[in-house]
């Protein structure tokens, strides 16, 4: 063996020796992270605590969670966040954004739970809590397959930057959108309703936006489940509940996928790294209705069946 071998072996039989005498590498430490979130009654308190549970499985534990209301005391925020020693802290909803506004430039705030336009924001980083529309139509097109024109009614104001994304993510997925602004809820119900009588066929498809000030949903979903039963075409939406009461599908935030996406952003911000801004929430469950579906000669596989987090009816 030549002298430059030999020395190369015992070099690496020494690594060999010391890494047996110390042991594993001891994995990086969590972050101390800090969640406040909104004091609500339960079931919006259980949608908190998923996230909550989806930040700790990203981080790996060390999370340290407040329930804040309108009447905490900006003050003894700050000196939780200081006995703790935190890293950064993530604020949920409405309620935890505004707590949490007495921290930013004492350390890192993340944002979530909120539905925030997404793009630059000066000063703000998270994830908003309206599902990407371009993430909405892959999953009707796994779906749906067959669908080609989806119709939407919205309000500029609430839903403006939703649609405009939309019509950017929708011919990436061979759909057309036809969307129609409208300026209140009574007359977007009505558009609505004028839109669907002439709809014939799975080809296509009616998007049910959470957009209170274009539709008002509760009047007009049990009419647009009856037309899409009897007319052929598809009715989907980002709310479970519409699923549950006949729409073929939705897709809605996935509240632990959203928490890890959060508990990512915050050890960047820890490390300063990353830029700020209002991120778009990719992470989507899936609700769908085995017997709309069923009735509409779609089959839904096992994949998507697998895929599910809630299957109406429900057995």
């Amino acid at each position: 063996m030549r002298d430059a071998d030999r020395r190369t072996l015992v070099r690496a039989l020494a690594g060999c020796v010391l890494a047996l005498m110390l042991g594993p590498v001891a994995a990086a430490p969590a972050l101390a992270l800090g969640v406040v979130y909104p004091d609500v009654p339960e079931p919006y308190r259980a949608l908190f605590l998923r996230i909550v549970e989806g930040i700790e499985d990203a981080n790996g534990g060390g999370v340290q969670t407040l329930a804040v209301s309108d009447d905490t005391d900006p003050q003894a925020l700050a000196a939780w966040a200081s006995r703790r020693r935190l890293d950064a802290v993530i604020a949920l909803g409405r309620q935890g954004m505004e707590a949490a506004r007495t921290l930013q430039g004492a350390l890192p705030v993340v944002v979530g739970a909120v539905s925030l336009r997404p793009g630059p924001a000066e000063g703000v980083t998270g994830v908003s809590l309206v599902p990407e529309p371009g993430a909405v139509f892959a999953r009707l097109r796994r779906i749906a397959p067959g669908v080609r024109r989806v119709h939407v009614v919205y309000s500029v104001e609430e839903s403006g930057w939703l649609v405009a994304r939309a019509k950017e993510a929708a011919p990436a997925m061979g759909l057309s959108l036809h969307a129609e602004a409208v300026a209140d809820a009574r007359e977007g119900t009505r558009r609505l309703l004028e839109m669907t009588r002439g709809l014939r066929g799975a080809e296509e498809a009616v998007w049910l936006l959470r957009d209170r000030r274009a539709v008002a949903e509760q009047v007009v979903l049990a009419e647009l489940v009856r037309r899409a039963w009897e007319q052929g075409f598809v009715l989907f939406s980002s709310s479970p509940a519409h699923a549950g009461r006949g729409a073929l599908f939705a897709a809605y935030p996935d509240s632990l996928g959203l928490g890890r996406r959060l508990a990512r952003l915050a050890a960047e911000a820890a490390a300063g790294r990353g830029p700020a801004g209002i991120r778009p929430l990719e992470a989507l469950a899936l609700a769908v209705n085995l017997r709309t579906a069923r009735h509409m000669g779609i089959e839904l596989g096992e994949e998507i069946l697998g895929a599910a987090e809630v299957v109406f009816p429900q057995r």
